[in-house]
């Protein structure tokens, strides 16, 4: 019997009225995906984080973000359900509130406890984000 077949990955559930939702961690693909599809938001905040111009509370930096929070979200649910091609139909059956802050702190739960906590998941956005904004930077202008 293959390892693969006896492999259980931790999930959680999500609940609201009769439906439920099963939710699973990140995994690197995942992150890779949410970075690439997300990058110029991302590239724009690593950029803001090291050059040390990003101020204010976490609170003030997500209201500023709430604009582009909400495809994050949308595509973040999405792969911790395992179906990141749908993100966009996920972001249209504006689930409630609750239920999608409820989806989020799992999916980070899930994914933190995987990942050995909040430090290596960070690193491994920070390097993720990085080598998109490197990517991003790259790309030669219309002028020359």
């Amino acid at each position: 019997m293959s390892q693969l077949e006896t492999l259980i990955i931790p999930s959680e559930t999500v609940s609201f009225g009769k439906n439920t939702l099963t939710v699973y961690g990140l995994s690197l693909p995942h992150i890779t995906f949410i970075v690439r599809h997300h990058h110029t938001v991302l590239a724009d905040l690593y950029t803001q984080a090291i050059e040390g111009k990003l101020a204010g509370s976490a609170e003030e930096i997500a209201v500023a973000l709430m604009d582009d929070f909400a495809p994050i979200a949308s595509l973040v649910i999405a792969c911790g359900l395992g179906e990141p091609e749908n993100a966009a139909k996920l972001g249209k059956l504006n689930l409630p509130l609750a239920v999608q802050i409820d989806a989020l702190e799992k999916i980070m739960r899930l994914t933190l406890e995987a990942e050995g906590g909040v430090g290596k998941l960070m690193e491994i956005v920070t390097r993720a984000v990085a080598a998109a904004a490197k990517l991003t930077s790259l790309r030669p202008s219309i002028t020359g």
